[in-house]
């Protein structure tokens, strides 16, 4: 879903991207919600994260500084939420320092 996304990005074809772009990030969801086996607080942290992805994809889909900001705002979220899964499983918070500076 995510290479027909980025073919309709590609090629102008904007009714593909609308549908498409959406719609990777739900099938992101649905997996992580069922796949593996992890702590339910993990797992957990892990869809809200993937949801907060769809709300930004889909945010960015329309024009404006302000869907923009509401974008950048759903990924921060999102990612603060993938940040605290990994503590849960036990990511050193010293570890990140090395994500971030390589």
């Amino acid at each position: 879903m995510a290479a027909i996304d980025w073919w309709a990005v590609a090629t102008a074809r904007r009714r593909i991207e609308v549908v498409c772009k959406p719609l990777a990030m739900a099938l992101l969801v649905v997996l992580a919600s069922v796949a593996g086996s992890a702590p339910t607080e993990v797992r957990l942290l892990v869809v809200a994260g993937a949801c907060c992805g769809l709300l930004g994809d889909t945010a960015l889909l329309n024009d404006g500084q302000t869907w923009f900001l509401r974008g950048l705002v759903a990924f921060a979220i999102g990612h603060t939420l993938y940040a605290a899964a990994a503590l849960v499983v036990g990511v050193s918070a010293t570890a990140w320092w090395g994500v971030a500076f390589t």
